[in-house]
């Protein structure tokens, strides 16, 4: 079956593309207690911040974004509910990652481009998929953020295809990141203890302390023992609560039993990360 011409494609309906307003403010919550509170251990570093996420996220208006509703990116770290930020103008560099639609499979994906001598690639991370770019293929933008959903993630089944679904609904990033601007704030990651868990260093967190903590979910504690801050995941069991990290490469993690004089900040809804 010949592939559709994509003038007969309208991905806006299949997309949930989202346009942001750069004059917007989206400011976390300033938290005045351990600012730049850090400890060298056997933890990531917690750096708290105040940030203006959408300059940071969207400072131009060829900005937008795109919910991903299926599971067919995990190869690339992003899962269903999680969100890609793309810019439209960004020049397209080789090793990065980005969204194009596919008409041949009547949908859309999120691989690194490989320019190569004779003609643009689409390849993913695991090296299990690779697609020479058509002329009718569309480009929807440049990879510049993955907003991992972290505690609100659905555990619902998506259709089972190649590509994932995209959400139809609008959706405002600000009210999404920061619902609760008095007990949300932000904090910047420096270290890889939770690298399998998709937490890298660099990557921003978005915590909210007004949430129940849920066993399995990531938390964000400070450790009166070592005078810092730390992100894990939270393990509720009979004999007590700990905190676990997620790196099978560093032998020198371990699990940390929670005691007196720790304190719980919230938990982690939204990890930003920018490839």
């Amino acid at each position: 079956m010949s592939a559709p011409s994509i003038s007969h494609i309208s991905i806006e309906h299949d997309l949930c593309i989202e346009r942001f307003d750069a004059l917007k403010s989206v400011w976390m919550q300033y938290v005045e207690q351990g600012c730049f509170g850090t400890f060298n251990g056997l933890y990531c570093d917690v750096v708290l911040e105040k940030i203006d996420l959408s300059r940071m996220l969207a400072p131009f208006s060829t900005v937008h974004s795109i919910k991903v509703g299926g599971s067919a990116l995990m190869d690339e770290r992003i899962m269903s509910g999680d969100r890609i930020v793309l810019d439209e103008s960004l020049k397209y560099c080789h090793g990065k990652k980005i969204a194009y639609w596919l008409p041949e499979f009547c949908g859309w994906t999120v691989k690194t481009l490989q320019i190569r001598k004779n003609g643009y690639y689409l390849v993913s991370s695991d090296g299990t998929f690779e697609y020479r770019i058509q002329r009718y293929d569309k480009p929807l933008g440049m990879v510049t953020s993955i907003l991992h959903n972290e505690y609100h993630r659905s555990n619902a089944i998506s259709r089972p295809s190649f590509f994932p679904d995209g959400e139809k609904k609008q959706v405002d990033l600000s009210k999404l990141l920061n619902p609760r601007p008095s007990s949300t704030f932000c904090a910047k990651m420096a270290g890889n203890s939770l690298y399998d868990a998709r937490i890298t260093h660099g990557d921003r967190i978005i915590v909210d302390k007004s949430l129940e903590h849920i066993n399995g979910k990531k938390i964000v504690y400070w450790l009166h023992e070592y005078q810092g801050w730390t992100v894990k995941i939270l393990s509720i069991r009979q004999e007590g609560n700990y905190l676990v990290p997620a790196n099978a490469s560093d032998s020198t993690l371990f699990e940390y039993k929670i005691k007196e004089g720790d304190i719980p900040w919230g938990m982690v809804t939204w990890v930003i990360h920018q490839p």
